[in-house]
């Protein structure tokens, strides 16, 4: 009788939480499921190409007399996808993938963390496309919801709320070090910096508009980081100013006429 999704699912979180694997959480293998499954948590129409998952894996590769990828990834292969050629990609669905992302970091293999180790192992000097698309919907694309788009991207916010604000910077700087013609990720830190509810520090919201800006200087989208910058701080200056007024000058009650 086959599994259900839910004894799968639980399955899954049993093994990870094995006492083996909890103390071999950086293995290659663990490393490259880690990675699937951050991948497919929050963009299930996200890959890694084979040739990248043995990058990961290190050698022996099974051209050169290794042991077959299925035998590598033992036990996580039952929950790992292959397709056939010509692309050979490796996927997790996305049940399974955010039920490991949960309890990974239970573990202690945090979002943030995997999330940079993710991008130090794949942005080398010639990135695939489809990598560079993984991480821009991961860190950028925010979801639209019924009272409009959401303020960051789900990983994004995610990491705010389950670690710390500085943990989500700390991804979006990476992602900026590592591509850096790209502007969305200076962008989003920019946003970072001067959206209600954050650290609010203008002078760094500023630096971060201004890096997009070199990076697209004649877009008038990236430029208007800057505006939304200033535009956000006179705003919030003006608030304070009237909470101030009010504070020390009180309105006197008005009496009542009989």
């Amino acid at each position: 009788m086959e599994s259900t999704v839910e004894e799968r699912v639980e399955n899954l979180k049993q093994l990870l939480s094995s006492e083996n694997l909890s103390q071999n959480n950086k293995s290659p293998k663990m490393q490259l499921f880690s990675f699937l499954a951050m991948l497919n948590a929050y963009d299930p129409e996200a890959y890694l190409l084979m040739s990248e998952c043995q990058q990961i894996l290190g050698p022996p590769d099974p051209i050169h007399g290794g042991p077959p990828f299925e035998n590598r990834m033992e036990p996580f292969i039952d929950f790992i996808k292959l397709s056939g050629p010509p692309d050979h990609k490796c996927s997790i669905d996305q049940v399974f993938a955010k039920s490991a992302v949960n309890e990974l970091a239970a573990l202690g293999l945090s979002r943030s963390a995997t999330m940079k180790e993710l991008m130090v192992s794949l942005c080398g000097d010639q990135i695939q496309p489809h990598i560079i698309d993984s991480i821009k919907t991961l860190l950028t694309t925010r979801v639209l919801e019924e009272k409009g788009r959401e303020k960051f991207s789900r990983l994004i916010s995610d990491i705010q709320e389950k670690e710390n604000f500085y943990k989500a910077v700390s991804v979006l700087e990476t992602a900026s070090d590592k591509l850096t013609g790209n502007t969305t990720f200076p962008q989003t830190l920019s946003r970072l910096y001067y959206v209600k509810g954050g650290i609010i520090d203008y002078t760094k919201a500023e630096k971060w508009a201004n890096t997009a800006i070199r990076r697209a200087p004649k877009n008038s989208y990236v430029a208007d980081t800057l505006g939304q910058v200033h535009k956000h701080q006179f705003l919030r200056n003006q608030n304070l100013r009237k909470s101030y007024a009010r504070q020390k000058w009180p309105s006197k009650p008005l009496k009542m006429l009989r």
